[in-house]
């Protein structure tokens, strides 16, 4: 299979940004599954959480499951009391290889359940489950009704909304497999998804749809590309999405979104998002913002200089300089 999801970690406030949109999904493709031995995935909105580690024991979350299931499921669908998120994601990964269908049946009811837990388990409870898509996906062949299931945990207001997030994250690998009516329900929901601005799933919609254009061509890329414009524009949007789209509109090159990005390099009122901008300038600015960069390059903001210095090499690379 050629996409896990590999959730990154903040790792300093200086490149912060730039890695909190793109690599949440961009990662999906390009590396394999995190064995539990690895650090836990999380996700752009579960970073800001207190919860407690992921090893601490919690209750197993309320949930729907089947009046039979298979046994190997038992310590990771309904474990004993206090087992830890760590070993439930354990005994999952030594059980998964091809999965048969009354596994596949049993998780998918799992999944289609919103979880209960309390704040100091959603994390690890996030984490179990994401694992659980990511093995989903990685089977040989594309199970059964994954596709209705991944739109299904989406649209449910009532799952928390970082499983929505992976829920989107993973329609990308579904995709190439899944049939042409399995294909339309999967695009219909992404760009769906494009509307809910006020976390991460507009903006990991619009990577998941840009990714999937690049061999698609059912895809409209201007579609997307001013659908990222219109979204880093939009004052309203939520950070996470709008930080998404600015990068996205450098990446695309979209260039009505330079003056823009100059813009926000300049007065957004986030670090964040001004990251963001500063990164598009490499990709979407033009000799006139080369001052600029170089000043911010050699400015008291610590958290900006290295996106300054990145965007000064590929301006210079672009322009020949």
């Amino acid at each position: 299979m050629k996409s896990a999801v590999k959730i990154i970690l903040l790792l300093g406030a200086v490149i912060a940004a730039v890695v909190l949109s793109q690599r949440l999904y961009h990662q999906l493709r390009s590396h394999p599954t995190a064995r539990v031995e690895a650090a836990p995935k999380t996700n752009p909105v579960a970073i800001r959480s207190t919860a407690a580690p992921l090893t601490k024991s919690a209750p197993a979350p309320v949930t729907v499951l089947p009046t039979a299931f298979p046994e190997w499921l038992r310590p990771v669908l309904a474990p004993v009391f206090g087992t830890p998120y760590a070993e439930r994601v354990k005994a999952l990964q030594a059980g998964t290889g091809k999965l048969t269908g009354d596994d596949i049946k049993a998780i998918y009811s799992y999944l289609l359940a919103p979880t209960y837990t309390d704040a100091d388990s959603r994390v690890g409870e996030n984490w179990l489950r994401n694992v659980m898509l990511d093995e989903l996906v990685e089977q040989p062949s594309l199970p059964a009704d994954l596709a209705a299931e991944l739109v299904s945990i989406y649209q449910n207001q009532e799952q928390d909304v970082v499983m929505r997030d992976y829920a989107i994250q993973h329609m990308d690998p579904a995709y190439d497999q899944a049939s042409a009516e399995e294909k339309a329900a999967l695009s219909r929901a992404l760009w769906q998804a494009t509307g809910e601005t006020d976390s991460s799933i507009a903006g990991t919609a619009l990577l998941a749809l840009n990714n999937l254009a690049q061999n698609d061509t059912e895809f409209d890329r201007n579609r997307i590309a001013q659908t990222a414009l219109k979204l880093a524009g939009d004052e309203k949007c939520g950070g996470l999405a709008r930080i998404t789209a600015v990068q996205l509109c450098g990446q695309m090159g979209v260039t009505q979104a330079a003056p823009l990005a100059l813009q926000l390099a300049q007065n957004a009122g986030s670090i964040p998002l001004r990251i963001s901008a500063i990164a598009a300038l490499g990709d979407l600015g033009g000799r006139d913002t080369e001052t600029f960069l170089q000043e911010i390059a050699a400015g008291s903001e610590d958290r900006l200089k290295p996106a300054a210095e990145t965007a000064l090499k590929k301006l210079g690379k672009r322009l020949g300089t």
